[in-house]
């Protein structure tokens, strides 16, 4: 497994005269980015000496492809897109992450048989042995945890999961009975469980989820070249999302972090209320990649075999991983991530 090198990539970044830094940013319109819509909202990236860009990159090779050319600086990523990247010696590092509980959670649509959910999880994925299940893309980390939820030894229905090519088409699957269940992020979450589309019998991450399933799952990434070369940048951007999200989680500033969240996602007014609540009790105390945190994710991604590859149209129902370069040495492959030259 190769973690990569920093001795390539463009000369580091210099401060202008001002003594701010230009840092491009690989964004998407999500909730999970509320951090960094309200750090630029209150003046955070002028008073830490950032400008920051935005620019639109699609998931996937696109990224990769964006972070080691360092047409981005940096970007977030949840660690079931990461683990393929470094599985094909992307030199990639997390220096900060800010989401303490899984980012896909499961819906169900409402008026499915759920007889066993008075015994919790384990009831609930009994209830959905033979179910169709949607996710929202191919070869991307909700079908990765799809699969790993439904491969694990100790529950596997024979359910397989059926493409949905956006969030909206997964609501409008789950309401008209295409599918039964789905694994989908915010806003998507919160405005099926709004419109009564579809219920959440379990949360992942949270007590009522499988306990073995207990991690974060929004990092932020750079390339090691040029975290290697640009560490000031760098921590001043992590600062930005702690103090961003302190700024968040203050009642005072509620009604304008509202207003940030509505302005940037299109959402209906009530909708938000429950997204930025959800969005607030997902924040871990620290930002910092704490190894308890992010270690069982990784582990779980490859010794569950999330990550085979695609036979054709077909994924492989083998549970031979020895193909994956980074099998073998499954702590080895997670501290190629965690560890990181950005130490602020």
């Amino acid at each position: 497994m190769a973690c990569g090198s920093g001795t390539n990539g463009k000369d580091p970044a210099k401060a202008d005269a001002s003594g701010a830094y230009e840092l491009t940013f690989g964004c998407a319109p999500a909730v999970s980015g509320l951090p960094r819509w309200i750090g630029e909202e209150i003046g955070l990236d002028k008073e830490l000496g950032l400008k920051i860009r935005c620019s639109s990159i699609a998931s996937g090779p696109e990224v990769t492809a964006a972070l080691v050319s360092e047409e981005i600086s940096t970007t977030q990523l949840v660690p079931a897109n990461v683990v393929p990247l470094l599985d094909k010696g992307q030199g990639l590092v997390a220096y900060a992450g800010f989401n303490r509980i899984e980012l896909f959670q499961p819906l169900v649509r409402s008026g499915y048989d759920l007889p066993h959910k008075s015994e919790g999880w384990k009831g609930v994925m009994k209830d959905l042995d033979g179910a169709k299940i949607g996710v929202v893309a191919r070869g991307r980390a909700a079908e990765f945890l799809t699969r790993a939820l439904f491969d694990r030894p100790a529950w596997m229905p024979t359910s397989r999961p059926t493409s949905r090519r956006s969030s909206p088409a997964t609501l409008a699957a789950l309401s008209s009975g295409q599918i039964d269940m789905a694994l989908v992020t915010e806003p998507t979450s919160t405005q099926a469980l709004h419109d009564g589309t579809a219920v959440q019998p379990f949360l992942i991450g949270e007590d009522s989820g499988p306990p073995q399933m207990k991690w974060g799952s929004t990092i932020l990434v750079s390339s090691r070249a040029y975290a290697e070369k640009n560490k000031e940048p760098l921590c001043r951007f992590k600062k930005l999302y702690r103090q961003g999200i302190d700024y968040i989680r203050d009642p005072a500033n509620r009604d304008k972090v509202l207003e940030v969240l509505i302005r940037e996602t299109k959402m209906d007014e009530e909708v938000a209320e429950r997204a930025l609540d959800r969005a607030i009790a997902t924040y871990p105390e620290t930002v910092d990649v704490d190894p308890e945190l992010w270690d069982p994710v990784f582990a779980f991604y490859l010794l569950s075999c999330a990550v085979l590859r695609p036979s054709g149209r077909r994924w492989s129902a083998s549970h031979d991983c020895s193909d994956l370069h980074c099998y073998a040495n499954v702590p080895s492959v997670m501290g190629c991530c965690r560890w990181s030259p950005v130490v602020c």
